[in-house]
C-alpha cells in the first residue's frame, strides 16, 4: 500500500492534526444544504427540484466563502453576490435567469481557482515536487462552460444582443 496521500485525502487534512480550510468549507457546503434541503422541503411545497437545484449552488457559493475566508483568499468572497442570487431564486418565484447565469459562472471560475491553488498546494507540500500546472483540460473545459453560460445569459437578455 502506498503511503503516499492523495489529493482527496491532502484536501480533507487525512491524519493531520490541523484541518485545512478545505475541509471546513466542505462540511459548511454539505450541513447548509442538509439544514436549507430539509427547511425549503417544508415551506415550499411546489416545484422541489427547481428549490433544490437552487439550494445545491448556494451551498456551493457558501463553501467557497468559507474557504475564501480561511484561506484569506478573499478575491472568492464574491460568491456572496452568488450565495444571494441563488438563494433568491430557490424561494422566490421571479425569474432571474441572466442573474443566475453570471452567478454560475463566478461559482464555477471560482471553483476552478479553488481546486488549482489546492492542486499547486498538494503537489509543493504533500509529495514536495516541483509544482506542475493544472491541467490544460480542466483550464479550457472551464473556459468553454463559462462562455456557454455568457452565450446563454446574452440569449437571455431582452432583444438580444
Amino acid at each position: 500500500m502506498s503511503s503516499r496521500l492523495s489529493f482527496s485525502q491532502y484536501l480533507v487534512g487525512h491524519a493531520a492534526p490541523v484541518r485545512p480550510p478545505f475541509f471546513y468549507a466542505y462540511i459548511g457546503m454539505w450541513l447548509h444544504l442538509l439544514l436549507a434541503g430539509g427547511v425549503g422541503l417544508l415551506l415550499v411545497a411546489s416545484d422541489a427540484l427547481s428549490l433544490l437545484s437552487s439550494l445545491v449552488m448556494a451551498s456551493l457559493a457558501l463553501g467557497l466563502i468559507i474557504y475564501a475566508l480561511l484561506a484569506r483568499q478573499y478575491a472568492l468572497c464574491i460568491n456572496a453576490f452568488s450565495y444571494a442570487a441563488y438563494m433568491a431564486s430557490a424561494f422566490s418565484s421571479s425569474a432571474y435567469g441572466v442573474l443566475l447565469a453570471v452567478a454560475l459562472s463566478a461559482s464555477l471560475v471560482s471553483t476552478h481557482v479553488l481546486f488549482a491553488r489546492e492542486y499547486r498546494l498538494y503537489h509543493r507540500e504533500a509529495l514536495a515536487e516541483d509544482i506542475p500546472p493544472v491541467p490544460t483540460w480542466a483550464t479550457a473545459g472551464t473556459a468553454a462552460l463559462v462562455l456557454a453560460l455568457f452565450a446563454f445569459a446574452l440569449a437571455l437578455l431582452p432583444n438580444g444582443f
